[in-house]
């Protein structure tokens, strides 16, 4: 296989192994602590707000009352069953970038 199909391969084993037996407690707390992090300094900034102005506008929710919650309620098991629900779907999109 080519470069490009090996890395799909891989990609695709580690959703299946996502949705097989979930992300360790570890890994999600180290994503959790990371994501809660960078969040509390984005909203230091105004492309943020931007951002969060122009979601508002089109009708979208309201994600930066609900982010934290959104990410302190994700669990193991929850990312697991998204996992399952994703492959279940059959739904695949390629993006391929490469450097000149």
């Amino acid at each position: 296989p080519t470069k490009r199909e090996r890395m799909v391969e891989i990609v695709l084993a580690v959703v299946e192994k996502l949705a097989k037996e979930g992300p360790s407690q570890k890994n999600l707390d180290k994503v959790k602590e990371y994501m809660l992090k960078k969040h509390a300094e984005n909203i230091k900034e105004n492309g943020y707000w931007l951002g969060m102005i122009d979601e508002l506008q089109f009708g979208k929710d309201d994600m930066h009352t609900k982010y934290e919650k959104f990410v302190n309620e994700a669990t193991t098991k929850s990312l697991q069953k998204f996992a399952k629900k994703l492959i279940k779907q059959k739904n695949r999109t390629e993006v391929i970038m490469e450097a000149n």
